[in-house]
């Protein structure tokens, strides 16, 4: 285990690549299919994130921790967290992004109650899992590659964003979105990614982004949960002008994004 630790912190550019990849993999299996034998198909499938997110998390930060990225990664007291003023903009986006429910369009199932509490752990699972394994483990090993400089900090933060975006090709493998879906998925993920790696650089902390990122996301997937809604992984399919204004609506957050990383400081060469 040493030499791996060795490896890794002698390339961490490479190594961060290759864990990502391992632990997104390892996300993507599923026991949906056994859980079905007690309960329905959506509450299956939230479950199965849940408890697979959840243990992938905690070897994650393990990890972390077993690497000596504990601090770089955002894991710190509140004491020592700044800037907190910064999650505004995705504040606003999640209202916007959850506008149904505000407005009373969509009908939500609060009646089941085991089903809101397994959407909202799950979503909470989702922000967890990719933060701790994007903004937590593979943007602090680039840092160590190319932060030293304010160029390098740039770099280390648009290609863990641009890695962040490409994931979600798995969703076009998978048949699970089509390709306009899933190149308008990749853009806006590379836009988030870059927000929130502001966010964690800036703050000197992980967690506003994983709130940031569970909020946005379970504001905008209530329809899941409203009555009568036939529960599918399949997302429908998109026109190119729905894709192009997506991109239009989510471009602030990766110029505001870079506006915050101008008040990121270079790593310490030691």
């Amino acid at each position: 285990m040493k030499s791996v630790k060795i490896f890794i912190l002698k390339n961490p550019a490479a190594a961060s690549v290759g864990l990502f990849a391992l632990f997104f993999l390892l996300s993507e299996f599923e026991i949906d299919r056994w859980l079905m034998n007690f309960m329905n198909y959506q509450k299956a499938s939230y479950l199965s994130g849940i408890l697979i997110h959840g243990a992938l998390s905690e070897v994650i930060v393990l990890v972390i921790a077993a690497l000596g990225l504990t601090r770089e990664a955002g894991f710190t007291p509140v004491s020592q967290w700044k800037n907190l003023w910064l999650i505004g903009p995705l504040l606003v986006y999640s209202a916007l992004n959850g506008n149904e429910v505000i407005d009373g369009t969509f009908n939500i199932n609060w009646a089941d109650s085991g089903l809101m509490l397994l959407f909202t752990l799950y979503y909470i699972s989702v922000g967890l899992i990719e933060e701790i394994l994007v903004r937590g483990l593979v943007l602090p090993l680039m840092l160590r590659q190319w932060g030293k400089t304010k160029g390098g900090v740039y770099r280390a933060v648009l290609i863990s964003s641009a890695i962040f975006g490409l994931a979600h090709l798995a969703n076009l493998v998978l048949d699970r979105r089509d390709l306009l879906s899933t190149t308008a998925q990749i853009t806006y993920g590379l836009f988030f990614g870059v927000f929130f790696a502001a966010l964690v650089t800036r703050n000197k902390s992980i967690w506003p982004a994983i709130f940031c990122h569970f909020l946005f996301d379970w504001a905008g997937n209530f329809k899941a949960v409203t009555v009568g809604h036939v529960f599918t992984r399949v997302k429908p399919a998109i026109t190119m002008e729905d894709a192009l204004f997506t991109a239009a609506v989510f471009l602030p957050q990766l110029l505001i994004g870079l506006l915050y990383l101008r008040r990121v400081e270079p790593v310490e060469s030691g």
